[in-house]
């Protein structure tokens, strides 16, 4: 694979949510906690993270994401469109995208520092990672 980024393969733009297909085989499991985060991290935010789609509008990266904005009445969105991807890439996209982000593991320290300030409710989400301190 070429290390070097054409700026043909790839696109960035706002897009209508309804040309944003979901992937009908995604392996992660979207529920309505996760979704109502979202949709607070967007009131508060606003939209900090596009969605990622093949040459196709088919999603990638970003479907509960794209759910909160559909809830929210949101009609456009930012997409990032990876034009030239085959089928093998973007499987794996599609599946590491989330994955990676699990490898990682958090400084508890600085974890606790940087959620001081922040409300009850987003406090939660990093109970867990808090408790095993």
């Amino acid at each position: 694979m070429s290390k070097e980024i054409i700026q043909d393969d790839y696109e960035i733009k706002v897009t209508e949510v309804a040309k944003l297909k979901p992937y009908q085989n995604n392996p992660r499991q979207i529920n309505q906690n996760a979704i109502d985060q979202v949709k607070k991290s967007i009131e508060q935010d606003k939209f900090s993270n596009v969605i990622v789609v093949d040459k196709n509008m088919e999603i990638i990266a970003g479907h509960t994401r794209c759910e909160a904005a559909k809830q929210l009445g949101i009609k456009e969105l930012p997409v990032f469109i990876a034009k030239n991807l085959d089928d093998e890439a973007v499987k794996r996209l599609r599946l590491l995208d989330n994955r990676l982000t699990e490898l990682t593991p958090w400084d508890i320290e600085k974890l606790v520092e940087e959620t001081y300030t922040l409300d009850d409710d987003m406090k939660k989400l990093f109970d867990p990672l808090l408790a095993q301190d």
